[in-house]
Formats: structure tokens, sequence, C-alpha cells
């Protein structure tokens, strides 16, 4: 590891512990990750970038050589120079990256671009119908705050068991042929195995519940990017959305060779979705094929080889609009 990855790792760890003693005061992260964001933009001159990010962004091996994080690598290779604002959260989805964005209009300084996720997974409906991750009661709370000026909400609500019971009734989609509801889905895919054949059972439904849902162009996840890259170009915020890369290696392997046409097509459709709203204010990265089996270290997360991919193409996307 060299001196600049060193000084990256150390920074690291001291914002780590800065994160810990801001959780004693604000224990849900989203309120954290509001106060940051504006106390990152609350002077003059704030971080050139505002990166929001999903699990990709924050997650490393502890065995591996370049432990960076995705926004780390990004900000390295444009320059130390360059400074990075980045709220990462499970399944941060347009729904709460529209509620973040909400409080930037009362800033004193803006970012000069915002780069945002746009996962397949996170756009289907069954993601969004998520009591907690789909964020529609968090966001909706978030904005509310941010109206009333209010410093001092520690926590949100919590989804209630009724809702949980609905979720958990839905059907859920299928390119195995399963006929099974959200509900006993997630019994199989929480379960821990105990053999290699309960393993590859529990793979096969995770991938499917993760990759079945066919998107189309009114689809509330579809018309949500639109909405958020409509919202940056509004708000005069150029923005670089990405598609996260997809694990083909395993779905191809698990939910057939057809299931790979399938996935590109939904990625392709939302990364047009935005690509149409948001015009000559923003671009999109659509890395959904962009790394081989190699860069990951499971069905969804990168080793430092994709994250460094990824980082890339992020970064040179970004690099026009700093000038």
């Amino acid at each position: 590891m060299n001196s600049t990855q060193q000084a990256s790792s150390y920074v690291r760890n001291v914002a780590a512990k800065v994160d810990r003693r801001v959780a004693q005061r604000y224990i849900d992260v989203e309120l954290r990750q509001l106060r940051s964001l504006q106390r990152a933009y609350r002077g003059s001159v704030g971080p050139e970038l505002l990166m929001f990010g999903e699990s990709n962004m924050s997650w490393t091996l502890l065995q591996e050589t370049d432990r960076r994080h995705v926004a780390e690598m990004i900000r390295d290779d444009l320059g130390a120079e360059v400074r990075l604002e980045g709220l990462v959260g499970p399944g941060y989805n347009p729904r709460i990256i529209m509620a973040f964005l909400a409080a930037l209009p009362a800033c004193a300084s803006q970012p000069k671009v915002v780069i945002v996720p746009m996962s397949v997974l996170m756009a289907t409906s069954t993601w969004l119908a998520h009591p907690k991750l789909g964020y529609e009661h968090a966001a909706r709370e978030l904005r509310e705050l941010i109206e009333a000026g209010d410093s001092r909400t520690r926590r949100l609500q919590e989804p209630t068991e009724a809702a949980w019971d609905a979720f958990d009734h839905l059907p859920a989609p299928s390119l195995i042929g399963a006929r099974r509801t959200v509900g006993e889905l997630r019994l199989i895919t929480s379960a821990t195995p105990t053999t290699r054949w309960q393993q590859v059972v529990r793979l096969r439904h995770l991938m499917d519940y993760y990759n079945a849902e066919r998107l189309e162009p009114e689809s509330p996840g579809v018309t949500l990017v639109a909405d958020m890259a409509t919202l940056l170009k509004a708000q005069g915020l150029h923005s670089v959305a990405y598609v996260p890369p997809i694990n083909f290696d395993v779905t191809d392997k698990v939910l057939g060779a057809e299931s790979h046409a399938h996935i590109v097509r939904n990625a392709d459709l939302i990364a047009a979705s935005y690509r149409e709203a948001v015009g000559d204010f923003g671009t999109v990265v659509n890395a959904a094929a962009e790394c081989p089996g190699s860069d990951f270290a499971d069905p969804l997360h990168l080793l430092e080889g994709g994250r460094r991919r990824l980082a890339g193409l992020i970064a040179a996307a970004i690099r026009p609009y700093l000038g």
C-alpha cells in the first residue's frame, strides 16, 4: 500500500471514530447522514462531490491489499484536492436520495457533481415495497423534518407489524417457475445453509428474488429514477448516475442463460429513463455488464479489482463537470 492509500486508511479510521461519537446523538443512520450533509454545505464552499451509494460503495474484505472504498478510489482518481461528501446506506434508492436532496436548497453552498446509484434490484416493486429498505416512510419523515427545521429528532418511526405482514403476503416474481410469497422467499434466503446443496438452493432463490421482476417504463422504480434525474436538473446540479455491476457468472449459472438478456434489458431501461430525464445536466455509467465474475467477492459485492474498475468509470464521467 502506497503513502496515499495509507493516508486514506488513516482518514477513514478517524472518520469512523467521529461517526461513532455522532451515532451516540443520532441513532438512525438517515438522520446522521442528513446532519452530515447539512454540515458539509453550510459554509460558503462545500465539497465538490456529493455521492450517494448502495452497499458496494462501502464494502471491502479485511484480507484485501487495497481496502479503499469505491468513493475513496473515485476521489483519489480525481485528485487529492477534490473533496467528497458520501452518504451510503443499505438499499439507498431514489426515494431516500430525493429526500436528502431536499435539504440542499437551504444550504449556503452546493456540490458541483452529485453521484447517484440506480440499482436494478432497488428499482423493483418488491424492493420498493419493503417496509424499511423501500424508504417510503423514512423519506417522508426526512422531508417533514427538513421543512420544519427540526434538529432534535433522534429516531425515525419503525415499520408496523401490519406493514411487515402485508409485505410477506405479496407474490414474489420468479424466473425459475417458483410460486411463493415474499415471506416464504425471505424464510429461504434468511436461512443459514448447513450443506452444499442448501447453499446452492439458497443462492438460486436469492438471485431469483433480486432479478426476476421485468421492469417496464411505467414501473414505479423506473419512474422514480426519472423523478430523481428531473429533481437534480431542476436544482441546477450536474449528476452522474451509475448502474452497479451485476455478477452474470452467478445469474447465468443459477437462473439459466436466458436470464442474461432479461437482466440487461432491465439495466438498459433504467439507464435510458435517467438519461432522457436529465438531458445535458448529467450522464449515466451503465456498469451492469462491466465486471467479470472474478471481480466479485460474492454474488453482489466487488473485490478491489472490480471496485477500481467501477471507480475509474465513474471518475471519468465526473471529470468533465469539474472543469
